[in-house]
């Protein structure tokens, strides 16, 4: 497939969606309790550095993405196991998104469904988007996003009888070190497990728009996830937000209109559906990428299928149990997410900046 031209508006949506995504049904950052709004503020700062380097590596080799950078600073045998590398950490990160979307849904609605049904349905629509292109689900993230800030707008207003004020105070009272934990959670998860898009992004309007993209994107993302964070504290307290898996849905199940409006908590069921379907396209179209890198194949479609029935399978036998689940993604996968999310793309640039210096001072030689 030809590499596609992402818009600045369609690049920063599909952004704004990827991070708000399954995080939208958790109060990120909540390690720091009544100061997780200070989390989240430090942990957007914190992941501004790493954005910008995603950026600059677009900026440095145009028209290129992620794996074609890494065959241009590393060489074609290295590169092809950097590359095999990375695409399996995409593979098991969207395998955990799967997983849990479908706790969720099973959890919350359909006890009795198999999870392997609920998870299925989920990636055939993925697939559904990933077949038509970074594009096309850029432009459904257009759509999806005013329904996603619509509806957070209306339960934020809803929900303002049920806040209270004293579930944020006092402020630091537990010193600082909750508060970079909690910053620290944020700053792997939602913010730079964005770390696929520079393997879906390419190819862009102009010479600056990937900072553009990435950053706006991330303010925008963090923004909307700090609304929600602050409602569950605010609406659930610190202990009762704490101690849930989905604290978003009982957060939405408070709202309420008379008898005009009962069941609210569906809303977060759909900001929630609708952040999960962009952010497993968009690990899906990374990882098809990545194979088609390696097995240089012109045309990823052909890979979709089986990446996605990948995934599927993965999802299915890393499934425990959704206590040892989020114990893992809360704790431990945040370390092993930073080699990738981190270190890698901090290795990556400062090569290619060393590449395009030496590039730079040879043809002014030769010139």
């Amino acid at each position: 497939m030809k590499k596609e031209v992402i818009s600045d508006r369609h690049g920063i949506v599909l952004m704004t969606m990827f991070i708000i995504g399954t995080s939208s049904i958790q109060a990120t950052g909540i390690d720091a309790k009544q100061d997780i709004w200070l989390a989240i503020i430090l942990g957007t700062f914190m992941s501004i550095p790493i954005l910008f380097i995603y950026a600059r590596l677009h900026v440095i080799f145009q028209n290129k993405d992620m794996f074609d950078i890494i065959e241009c600073c590393f060489g074609k045998v290295i590169g092809k196991i950097i590359e095999l590398i990375i695409t399996l950490f995409i593979i098991e990160t969207a395998a955990e998104v799967l997983i849990n979307f479908g706790y969720f849904v099973k959890i919350i609605g359909l006890p009795r469904t198999p999870m392997f049904l609920l998870d299925a349905l989920m990636i055939f629509l993925c697939v559904c988007m990933v077949y038509k292109g970074i594009g096309v689900i850029g432009k459904w993230g257009e759509f999806f996003i005013i329904i996603l800030v619509g509806f957070l707008i209306v339960s934020l207003l809803l929900l303002i009888p049920a806040m209270d004020i004293k579930n944020l105070k006092p402020v630091l009272a537990n010193g600082s070190k909750p508060i970079l934990k909690g910053s620290f959670a944020a700053f792997m998860f939602p913010f730079t497990e964005t770390i696929p898009f520079t393997i879906a992004f390419s190819a862009f309007k102009r010479k600056k728009s990937p900072y553009k993209v990435y950053l706006i994107g991330l303010f925008f993302g963090s923004f909307l996830i700090l609304g929600v964070s602050m409602i569950n504290i605010l609406v659930l307290g610190v202990d009762t937000a704490s101690s849930l898996y989905h604290p978003t849905y009982f957060s939405f199940s408070k709202m309420g209109f008379g008898v005009f409006l009962k069941r609210a908590e569906v809303i977060a069921s759909i900001i929630f559906l609708l952040g999960v379907i962009i952010k497993i396209s968009v690990f899906l179209l990374g990882a098809c990428r990545g194979f088609g890198k390696i097995l240089e194949y012109k045309d990823y479609g052909v890979l979709i299928i089986p990446t996605a029935v990948l995934i599927l399978i993965i999802s299915h036998f890393e499934t425990i149990n959704i206590m040892s689940f989020y114990e893992w993604t809360a704790g431990m996968w945040n370390y092993y997410a930073l080699i990738f999310q981190v270190i890698f793309p901090i290795i990556i640039w400062i090569i290619a900046e060393i590449k395009k210096k030496n590039y730079v001072r040879i043809k002014k030689q030769v010139e």
